[in-house]
């Protein structure tokens, strides 16, 4: 079921006899024996005594989960047997695993066609698939995982797709390898892999250009804001002459009209003055 479970587990665990290996004259392990329990658990009650016999003669304690549970099922079935001969029962499916499940790396495509590849972009949104044995265990078992993406760790949501658990990885701020943990799920998974972000922050979608600090160059010379002063004429130097344009007259006499009529003698018509 994607969980790394030996042939002749499932074997046992689903009844198919006939793919499992005769037990030889010394058998060393659970595995070994399995053929003969297989068969008595279909109903072979002759199997049943041979299977305690062989069991009861394994050298060591088989070290593996899947031996050692295999191992403590068979012995507790031999036992109820034997302490309650004739005895109608009937064995059902338990709870729990045969071994906790384990994550132990990523893969961004999951074919592993070409080996494991953990990169993930830094724009965020690639799909990444745990591996471990965690393929086979029940949708929703495992629900989250924490990925510990630049500036802050953050959880995001893992779903079934296949056999496998796969979530979507987050944006970074910066490339570079985190971590990843389960943060939420039926069973209890303590390992955290690495993940390693690829490519240019500031290349993303969506990611506004630094601003440009640089003098900005205008066309013309703009004018004064209203309300403040404008240009100021420099001051003339000493001994410079400055012209000084005429007042305008009264209405229907020239400039330099008005400028004489200014300067007639009292008495005199202004328009007589020479």
């Amino acid at each position: 079921m994607g969980r790394g479970d030996p042939t002749w587990y499932l074997y046992l665990k689903s009844g198919n006899c006939d793919q499992l290996a005769e037990p030889g004259e010394q058998p060393q392990t659970v595995q070994d024996v399995a053929k003969v329990f297989c068969l008595a658990v279909a109903g072979d009650e002759a199997a049943w005594t041979q299977g305690a016999e062989l069991l009861a003669g394994l050298p060591v304690t088989d070290t593996d989960c899947w031996s050692s549970t295999a191992n403590s099922v068979l012995r507790s079935v031999v036992d109820f047997r034997q302490r309650n001969p004739g005895v109608a029962y009937q064995l059902v499916e338990g709870s729990g695993l045969a071994c906790d499940p384990t994550f132990y790396e990523l893969d961004n495509d999951g074919s592993d066609n070409n080996g494991r590849n953990p990169e993930a972009s830094v724009c965020g949104g690639t799909q990444m698939h745990m591996i471990g044995t965690l393929g086979g265990l029940p949708a929703g078992s495992i629900r989250s995982v924490v990925v510990g993406a630049q500036p802050a760790p953050v959880t995001v949501p893992v779903e079934p797709l296949g056999p496998d658990f796969v979530f979507v990885a987050p944006p970074s701020a910066q490339a570079g390898s985190t971590t990843v943990s389960v943060a939420d799920g039926d069973f209890l998974v303590t390992e955290s892999v690495d993940m390693e972000y690829v490519g240019d922050p500031s290349a993303c979608p969506g990611v506004e250009p630094p601003p440009d600090n640089g003098p900005s160059v205008n066309p013309g010379e703009p004018g004064p804001a209203p309300g403040e002063p404008g240009p100021v004429e420099p001051a003339p130097n000493p001994g410079e002459s400055v012209p000084i344009e005429p007042e305008p007259g009264p209405s229907g006499l020239p400039p330099s009209a008005a400028a004489r009529a200014d300067r007639a003698p009292a008495g005199v018509p202004a328009g007589l003055f020479r």
